[in-house]
């Protein structure tokens, strides 16, 4: 079994409290996963895991009939209203993934993997290239080094789990009025705010 199938079954099991694999629960668990924002192919990939496990236990499990969830219409999400956002913001590291994601437009599996030496001058370091950053996001980042003194060259930028950083994210919604902050919504509304501004950042 993949690394990846053996990570979702554990997320699977630690959200049920058992190891208990029926259509009901896995039927449950899709609904939740929905209803916390996970994409269609995040969800896809845990069904697939399930159904695997499922499998290799001798246990009967027909998948097919489940309804893909739906993809949400986004809310467009501004760049004053990312900077009021901001304002009333007063931990460092939300405000900082709150702009890796707007006007760098990273995924969080993207943020989770982002080391120390990758924050250069300017430009972030991802496997897929260099994204140029704004000067409000080079202050923030300068602001959150300064408070994580210490950092070595292959440390975590942000030293916790893809989960925690899914919290954290959705923790945001309490300061955002009627607006869903999430990964999907930012980073839409990064491409709009590029394709209206005609500059490759979203925040100036």
């Amino acid at each position: 079994m993949n690394k990846n199938y053996s990570y979702q079954i554990q997320k699977f099991e630690n959200w049920l409290g058992s190891k208990d694999i029926t259509k009901d629960n896995v039927e449950k668990y899709i609904n939740h996963l929905n209803e916390n924002g996970y994409t269609q192919n995040s969800i896809s990939v845990a069904v697939q895991a399930l159904r695997h496990k499922a499998k290799r236990l001798g246990i009967e499990l027909n998948t097919d009939n489940f309804k893909k969830p739906q993809s949400k219409p986004y809310d467009f999400i501004s760049e004053e209203e990312v900077k009021q956002l901001l304002r009333e913001l007063y931990d460092t590291s939300q405000k900082l993934l709150l702009l890796l994601c707007y006007d760098c437009g990273l995924r969080l599996k993207e943020i989770q993997r982002l080391r120390y030496k990758d924050i250069l001058d300017d430009v972030i370091r991802t496997n897929s290239g260099y994204v140029l950053y704004s000067p409000l996001t080079k202050l923030t980042l300068q602001a959150y080094l300064q408070e994580h003194d210490g950092l070595n060259d292959k440390d975590r930028l942000f030293q916790v789990s893809y989960d925690q950083l899914f919290v954290d994210l959705k923790r945001l919604n309490k300061y955002s009025g009627n607006k869903e902050i999430n990964v999907r919504n930012l980073r839409l509304s990064r491409i709009e705010a590029i394709n209206r501004k005609g500059v490759v950042s979203a925040v100036i």
